[in-house]
C-alpha cells in the first residue's frame, strides 16, 4: 500500500526493517507488480519505440555482451546500444554466440568466433556486439541462427549466411566448410519467389514464402523428405518441402530445432516435419502470432560421428495467439492444448520463447515469467500439461 499510494517514505522504513518487495498478494502480484498496473491505460508500448537490451545467464562464451565473462544472475543494461542510440528490435541467443538485429535493419553479433558464425571476416571472439559490416549496405528484417551458424534476411527477400557449414546448413554451392563473411544464397534454387521468413537449427536452415518451405542441412528427418535413395545425407541447395505445395496451402509461421521443423498455415494448420514424415498435429488454430519448437531425434546412423544413439529429446510445440493465450503440443501427449497458469487471475501473453529446459513469458502488462512442464494425473489416468 505503501508503494501503491506513493508513500516513499513508509517504503522506505519498511525495506529497513527487512520486509521483502517480492511478498505476493492472492493474485499473485508484489507491490511493485501494482504500481506497474497502475499506469494509464492509453500507455502502449510498440516495437518501433525506443529500446533498451538487457541480458542475463551464464556468460561462459561471451553470449551476453557485457564485455566480460561474468555470468550475470539479474537483468543487466547492454550499454554499447544505449550508449550508441541504436535500437534493438529482435534478439537471438545461441549456445556459443547472440545475434541483435536493429530497427535499422543492421546485424549485430559477439561470443566465440571460431568457424565464422559472427560474420566479421575472422574467427575473433567478440565480448560486446559487433556490427556485421558485410551487411551494412543491406535493410535486414530478421535474423535466425543455431550453434554454429547464422541466417540474415533481407528486406527485398534475399538471405546472407555465414558460420560453419559442417552439415551443409548454409545453403551455398559448391559447399565451403565455412564461411566467416555473410554470403548470399543462390536465388536460382529458389525459383522466383520471395523469401519472408527464416529459421535455424543446428542441422539445418529453413526458408519460406507464403506458398513454400525450403529445407537444406544434414538430412535426420527434419528436413520434410525422405531420406535420399543414393544415401546422399546433405541438401546442400534449397529444397522445397513437397508436402506442403498445395494450393489449400499458405503459409504464415514457421519455427525450427536442432530436430524438427514446424509451419502454420493461414487457416491454423501446424505441421510438423519430424522422422521423415509431415504429419498434421492440429487444425483451425486460427490468429497465431507465434510459434517456436525444441527438441526432436535425428536418425542416429546418418551421421554416427555427430549423432547420438537415442539421443535428442522429446518434441515440445509452443504457440500464441493474438487473444494472448499460449498452446502447446508435446510428443508424450499428442494433442494441442492450452496452457493453465497457476494464478487466480487472467493472465494474458504478449511474446514467448523457448528452450530445451525452459519457457519464457511476457504479460500484456510487461511481466516476465518462466515455466516448466509437470504432469497432473487425475483419477481416470488422463493426464494434463500444466504450466507453472
Amino acid at each position: 500500500r505503501s508503494i501503491f499510494y506513493g508513500h516513499i517514505d513508509c517504503v522506505w522504513s519498511l525495506l529497513k526493517h527487512g520486509v521483502s518487495l517480492y511478498i505476493q498478494d492472492k493474485e499473485g502480484l508484489s507491490a511493485l507488480d501494482l504500481v506497474m498496473k497502475d499506469r494509464p491505460t492509453h500507455v502502449v508500448f510498440k516495437p518501433t519505440d525506443p529500446t533498451d537490451v538487457y541480458t542475463w545467464g551464464d556468460n561462459t562464451n561471451f553470449t551476453l555482451g557485457h564485455g566480460s565473462q561474468n555470468s550475470k544472475h539479474h537483468p543487466e543494461l547492454v550499454d554499447l546500444f544505449s550508449r550508441s542510440g541504436v535500437y534493438i528490435k529482435q534478439v537471438v541467443l545461441c549456445k556459443f554466440h547472440s545475434v541483435f538485429l536493429s530497427q535499422k535493419g543492421q546485424v549485430y553479433t559477439c561470443g566465440h568466433g571460431p568457424g565464422g558464425r559472427l560474420g566479421h571476416g575472422d574467427e575473433q571472439t567478440c565480448l560486446i556486439p559487433r556490427l556485421v559490416e558485410g551487411l551494412s549496405g543491406h535493410n535486414c528484417s530478421q535474423v535466425a541462427a543455431a550453434k554454429d551458424h547464422t541466417v540474415v534476411l533481407t528486406e527485398d527477400g534475399c538471405v546472407y549466411t555465414f558460420g560453419l557449414n559442417m552439415f551443409h546448413q548454409l545453403g551455398i554451392i559448391p559447399p565451403p566448410s565455412s564461411c566467416n563473411v555473410p554470403r548470399q544464397m543462390q536465388a536460382k534454387y529458389l525459383k522466383g519467389r520471395t523469401i519472408i521468413g527464416v529459421a535455424a537449427g543446428r542441422f539445418h536452415t529453413v526458408l519460406w514464402t507464403r506458398e513454400a518451405v525450403y529445407t537444406m542441412g544434414l538430412n535426420g528427418g527434419q528436413l520434410g523428405y525422405l531420406p535420399d535413395p543414393n544415401g546422399e545425407k546433405y541438401v546442400t541447395a534449397p529444397r522445397q518441402v513437397s508436402a506442403l505445395h498445395h494450393k489449400d496451402i499458405t503459409l504464415s509461421l514457421v519455427a525450427a530445432s536442432d530436430g524438427a521443423t514446424v509451419c502454420v498455415t493461414t487457416r491454423g494448420d501446424i505441421y510438423l516435419l519430424a522422422d521423415y514424415q509431415c504429419k498434421k498435429m492440429a487444425s483451425k488454430q486460427l490468429n497465431l502470432k507465434k510459434v517456436l519448437v525444441s527438441g526432436g531425434r535425428m536418425e542416429y546412423k546418418v551421421d554416427p560421428e555427430n549423432l547420438k544413439e537415442n539421443g535428442g529429446q522429446k518434441i515440445c510445440i509452443l504457440a500464441m495467439d493474438g487473444a494472448g493465450r499460449v498452446f502447446c503440443w508435446r510428443s508424450v501427449s499428442s494433442s494441442l492444448k492450452q496452457c493453465r497458469w497457476a494464478y487466480p487471475r487472467q493472465v494474458f501473453i504478449s511474446d514467448i520463447a523457448l528452450n530445451r529446459k525452459d519457457i519464457l513469458f511476457v504479460t500484456q502488462d510487461g511481466e516476465g515469467f518462466r515455466g516448466k512442464w509437470f504432469e497432473e494425473k487425475k483419477k481416470n489416468s488422463e493426464k494434463k500439461e500444466i504450466l507453472s
